[in-house]
């Protein structure tokens, strides 16, 4: 299955549009989702971040959901200390050659 959430939205209200989305599934009788993956662009005012290694290489970060919701404890979210999140760099091209290279996303 993919969901596709298209905007631009403030991350203080990705719940409003999840939280509905996870009841409708439930109420078609969904019982078990295998992995969500995630995909967005992050912006800081005008500036646009990534996450990336000590290497400057685009990097996913895979985040233990099982491990955090059996916990029944609230999580606050950190990047593993050898993840950066930074402003991407002016200076990448927009002909895909950097995406080849993983230095840009």
């Amino acid at each position: 299955m993919h969901v596709k959430l298209d905007g631009t939205l403030h991350p203080i209200d990705l719940n409003q549009i999840t939280q509905p989305l996870m009841e409708f599934l439930e109420s078609e009788g969904i019982t078990r989702i295998d992995g969500i993956s995630l995909s967005l662009q992050a912006w800081r005012g005008d500036v646009r971040t990534q996450i990336v290694n000590p290497d400057a290489r685009i990097v996913s970060l895979t985040i233990p959901a099982e491990a955090i919701v059996s916990r029944g404890i609230p999580s606050k979210f950190a990047l593993p200390k050898h993840l950066q999140l930074r402003d991407r760099p002016a200076e990448l091209d927009e002909d895909g050659f950097a995406m080849f290279w993983g230095r840009d996303d």
